[in-house]
Order: C-alpha cells, then sequence, then structure tokens
C-alpha cells in the first residue's frame, strides 16, 4: 500500500514532534498480521487496549465528528448530545455509535477471560432500568464567593450517588453542564462550591443530578446563583 504525499508529510512531522526516529505507515499493521495467527495477534493486541481504557478517566468526551441527526418524539436510542442546530434536542450519530456499538460487541466475545479490560468498556447507552425521580434542591450565596446547595434525599432503592452539575451564567443548559462535584448516597446532604462566581456579579446555574447504579439520572429544577456586586 503505497503512502500519499499528505499522509507521509504527516508521519515525519509528527516523529519530528515526538521526538521519534519514525511513525509506521498505516499499512504497518496488516503486513505484521499476515504472519501471525489469531491467537497470538489477540493477544498482542490485548495489552494496549487494556492499558489504554484502564487509563481513561470515569466520565469524559470522545469529540469525534459525526453526522447528527435530529430526533423528534421518542426514538430507541436517541440522546443528548452535540447538536448545534437543534441544542437540548435528543439525536443520533450513526457513525461513532455504530462503530462503538461494533467495538463494544466484539471485545466481549474475542477477550472472553480479559475482565480488566470487560470492565472499562464505555456504556453507549444506560444499563436497562427506571428513571430515578428528581429530588428538590435550593441554593443561597455563602459571602465571600461560594454557594451552598441543599437537597431532599432520593428514595430511589437503586441510588447510587448525587452529582451537583452546572454552567457559567444565568441559564443551565444540561447538554452542555460540567459535574462540579459528586455526594455519595450516605453523604451529608449539601455541597459547597465556588463555581462560575469567579468576580462580583456573576452568575452560575446548577442542578442536583440522581445517578442510579444502572446509570439513569434526573437532575433537580435548576437553580442560580448571583455573586452580590462590590
Amino acid at each position: 500500500m503505497k503512502q500519499t504525499p499528505p499522509l507521509s508529510f504527516l508521519l515525519t512531522t509528527l516523529a519530528t514532534v515526538m521526538n521519534m526516529d519514525r511513525v509506521r505507515g498505516d499499512d504497518a499493521l496488516p503486513r505484521l498480521a499476515k504472519g501471525m495467527s489469531v491467537e497470538p495477534m489477540r493477544d498482542w493486541m490485548q495489552q494496549p487496549q487494556t492499558e489504554l481504557y484502564a487509563a481513561l478517566p470515569e466520565r469524559f468526551i470522545a469529540d469525534w465528528d459525526s453526522t447528527v441527526n435530529t430526533r423528534y418524539g421518542h426514538q430507541e436510542d436517541a440522546a443528548l448530545g452535540y447538536n448545534p442546530d437543534k441544542r437540548g434536542r435528543k439525536s443520533h450519530h450513526p457513525l461513532i455509535y455504530e462503530a462503538l456499538k461494533s467495538y463494544r460487541l466484539a471485545v466481549p466475545a474475542r477477550l472472553p477471560n480479559n475482565q480488566l479490560l470487560l470492565d472499562t468498556l464505555l456504556k453507549l447507552t444506560p444499563e436497562p432500568g427506571h428513571t430515578p425521580d428528581a429530588v428538590n434542591a435550593s441554593a443561597v450565596f455563602v459571602a465571600p464567593n461560594q454557594f451552598r446547595v441543599v437537597y431532599d434525599a432520593s428514595t430511589d432503592a437503586d441510588l447510587k450517588e448525587y452529582q451537583l452539575r452546572g454552567n457559567a451564567g444565568a441559564t443551565f443548559k444540561s447538554e452542555d453542564a460540567v459535574v462540579i462535584t459528586t455526594n455519595g448516597k450516605k453523604a451529608a446532604r449539601e455541597f459547597l462550591s465556588a463555581f462560575a462566581l469567579t468576580q462580583p456579579g456573576a452568575k452560575g446555574s446548577v442542578a442536583v443530578y440522581v445517578i442510579t447504579n444502572a446509570g439513569n439520572e434526573k437532575g433537580s429544577t435548576p437553580m442560580t446563583i448571583t455573586r452580590p456586586a462590590a
């Protein structure tokens, strides 16, 4: 397989930036695989995959380009995500979804004894289960630059934890909200944070999310906190 000039230039540049002698081209793996049987190839691929997925954080964003198909009503596997045209509307991202779905189905079948790797596989959608009820929550400003959020206890039998999520500014956007902090189900039912209140007059919007062991979630009514002007 002959490399095109742009790819060859890219590999040379990458090697220079990373202080490497050279970077193998896209034809290296197929040539290597030709001389290996299936089992040795699986063993060879197993270690880097295990190390890669074990190093990933519990929550992260995989920024892949894909087609965004906006969905209306209730359609299977439609979920909130990146949707620049219809923000807050559920959509399908078929390219990345199908690739990840195929990978997740293939890995357990091919590497059933690698429990460490299996435990790190990503969830495409929450496991089967129910959506928990939202809890009541309230927030107050705490001088000089913090706020306190208190919330009712969830009665959900599958409760795992509570998350405080928020956005800088006066508008809460669930699709863009970041996880500020997390409380276990037995922790004191309050959060204390200085999120977004960086200067006098700053505003932050937050909500308390109930998270179940199955990965399902429900957020409270959003709350907006304002740091008083100096």
